[in-house]
């Protein structure tokens, strides 16, 4: 399974609640538009959220969910 989809939201000034922002298509570039739009809001943090089974075993989404952790942190 792989993302399709990333959902993005800007936080009040405590950090306390979050207020949608947009939708980026997953694909070559995803990283190009949160860069964007981390640029856009001044973004002083990014969280990145974690799919995991029942279980609590990483499911296939958290896989590419790395991937992208990964590619976003260089």
């Amino acid at each position: 399974m792989a993302l399709n989809a990333l959902g993005s939201a800007v936080s009040d000034e405590g950090g306390s609640l979050a207020f949608p922002l947009t939708t980026v298509k997953a694909g070559v570039d995803a990283l190009g538009a949160i860069v964007e739009i981390v640029n856009r809001e001044w973004a002083e943090k990014i969280i990145i959220g974690e799919s995991k089974n029942l279980d609590g075993t990483p499911n296939k989404v958290q896989e590419a969910i790395e991937k992208f952790k990964k590619d976003l942190e260089v």
